[in-house]
């Protein structure tokens, strides 16, 4: 009888860690897929916006970009624009709490000319910047 149990928990283990493994895979492969996704809705919403906001940061227009920030938000898309400076100009209500202080992201973007994505936590949740 102790055989059987031992070879039943052994095939029952052996089982579990592969089944477990292949779950673990298909997780971080979807992970992986759908961050793809969101730095490519990410970088098209972006490219959209500096289009349609350069000529209103050229005239200083803070009316016209917080339109534009109205018309480009959505419930679950919060957008912030700031000046070559680096200070906030304009973000959704959803965000503006959050942003109080220039963020590290904006400034090493501003210096090294270079675009910066990744998960940030501001406040208490991931958001992708």
């Amino acid at each position: 009888m102790s055989f059987r149990l031992r070879l039943v928990a052994a095939l029952w283990l052996s089982t579990l860690l592969v089944i477990a493994g292949f779950a673990y895979r298909q997780v971080l492969e979807e992970r992986g897929r759908l961050t793809g996704d969101l730095e490519r809705r990410a970088t098209l919403l972006g490219e959209g916006l500096q289009e349609a906001a350069a000529p209103a940061l050229a005239g200083a227009s803070r009316a016209r970009i917080v339109a534009l920030i109205k018309k480009f938000s959505a419930a679950d898309r919060g957008i912030a624009v700031y000046d070559k400076l680096g200070t906030l100009i304009a973000a959704t209500p959803d965000l503006a709490p959050l942003l109080t202080i220039a963020s590290p992201d904006v400034t090493s973007a501003l210096t090294s000319e270079t675009v910066q994505r990744g998960f940030r936590k501001l406040g208490d949740r991931p958001f992708y910047v």
